[in-house]
């Protein structure tokens, strides 16, 4: 059951230059901070990715047959392995134009996955697994980030 009930796997190529914030906040969900300047509007979002319809299945599919296979000693090594994963932590600023379309990305964890990675248990990634990760256009001067500003404002992987 765990596995059938792990989230969903959100379409991350939302999270690039020139998509409407509309298409964003309509993939991602509400973001869990927002703000506007002169520059234009500011969402962060916070968001566990998850998995595919076929993983879900084929991994709960996997799990009854050990369970029958053993007579329900399966449970104790799938208990532990499914409850380790439950999607992978997304945390990412995304700036907006005044026309409200995609202008800047910043990734604080999960850039990986924008990337086209798989999404992992956080004891399954390499040490050289990109977190973080800035996609802006280069018409546009970099900015200071505000992670700080909002980070105790996120809800914690814990």
């Amino acid at each position: 059951m765990m596995a059938a009930r792990a989230p969903d796997k959100k379409d991350l190529s939302v999270l690039s230059l020139g998509v409407s914030r509309a298409q964003v906040i309509a993939e991602l969900g509400p973001p869990v901070h927002q703000s506007s300047d002169e520059l234009g509007d500011r969402d962060v979002f916070s968001f566990q990715q998850g998995y595919s319809l076929p993983a879900r299945v084929g991994r709960a599919t996997v799990h009854a047959v050990g369970d029958v296979v053993t007579l329900g000693l399966w449970e104790v090594v799938s208990t532990p392995l499914e409850s380790s994963l439950t999607g992978e932590g997304v945390q990412a600023e995304v700036r907006y134009d005044r026309d409200q379309y995609v202008r800047r990305v910043e990734y604080f964890s999960g850039a990986h996955l924008a990337q086209g990675g798989l999404t992992l248990a956080p004891w399954m990634r390499g040490a050289d697994t990109q977190q973080t990760g800035v996609l802006e256009r280069g018409d546009t001067e970099p900015e200071p980030s505000y992670y700080d500003e909002v980070i105790s404002e996120l809800p914690s992987d814990s």
